[in-house]
């Protein structure tokens, strides 16, 4: 070891009984060790093998960010290797987290659009009833008082019939399915 910090030295002694990690400790016999698990000692030895390594790797309920590089002389020749890992573990969960709000909340959002294209429909329906009577009954003959009340009908029917398509207008464009026509 070239250098190495504290958080490594208690991992080290933690997780691989080795103490007193220190500069100067040759960590290579400890490569060997039956708690070392397979990835860290294949990442290290492709490091001093010459290849530049990044990975994650789940150890013990923790995930750890790898990165494993070998040093060169000014020969180019392989003198030793870098090993760095971090804890990444909370980064992961909150960014799985996150994935699965994400998932929820555009499912909730296709659930309001097709909620909001059916019952624009469901209203279409029986409003074109309504207006297809109020036009009916406007072309028979009747009390002027009846005739402005059904003109007045007439007129709320397709201001409803407006907003009802306007509805559905957004719930299409929301849904991607809308066509510009120009």
């Amino acid at each position: 070891l070239i250098a190495v910090n504290k958080a490594f030295a208690v991992f080290a002694e933690k997780e691989f009984g080795v103490q007193d990690i220190k500069p100067g400790v040759n960590l290579y016999p400890l490569l060997n060790q039956e708690a070392v698990p397979e990835p860290l000692r294949q990442h290290y030895l492709q490091a001093l093998g010459g290849e530049r390594v990044s990975d994650e790797i789940n150890f013990r309920n923790e995930i750890y960010e790898i990165r494993a590089e070998p040093i060169l002389d000014e020969n180019n020749n392989i003198v030793g290797a870098t090993f760095t890992s971090r804890i990444v573990t909370q980064i992961k969960r909150a960014q799985e987290q996150l994935l699965n709000a994400k998932k929820e909340a555009e499912a909730a959002s296709d659930a309001r659009t097709l909620f909001l294209s059916n019952m624009s429909h469901e209203l279409r329906t029986p409003l074109n009833g309504i207006i297809g009577l109020t036009n009916i009954m406007l072309s028979e003959n009747h009390l002027q008082e009846q005739k402005n009340n059904f003109e007045l009908l007439g007129g709320l029917s397709d201001h409803m019939m407006l907003l009802i398509n306007n509805i559905l207008d957004y719930t299409k464009i929301e849904a991607g399915k809308a066509t510009l026509d120009i």
